[in-house]
């Protein structure tokens, strides 16, 4: 991972929209998360992929979209 590679972050719908935006809830670790934000890394997997594999591969769990996000954003 580098400066520049992006974090894929699946968004389940239980963090719907707020006035047209993805709630900041979103980005804040679950309790399923063990406390740390769950992300794919982007130098290893597409967007398409991550989606894939949250939905279908992980018991098949809901998602609305993926975001991405650059790692300083969340620290890493």
């Amino acid at each position: 991972m580098n400066d520049d590679t992006l974090l894929y972050r699946v968004i389940n719908p239980d963090k719907l929209f707020q006035a047209g935006k993805i709630s900041s809830q979103a980005f804040r670790p679950r309790k399923t998360d063990n406390k740390r934000l769950s992300v794919y890394e982007g130098d290893q997997i597409t967007p398409e992929a991550a989606w894939q594999h949250y939905t279908s591969d992980l018991e098949n769990l809901p998602s609305c979209t993926v975001r991405s996000v650059p790692a300083d954003f969340i620290g890493v």
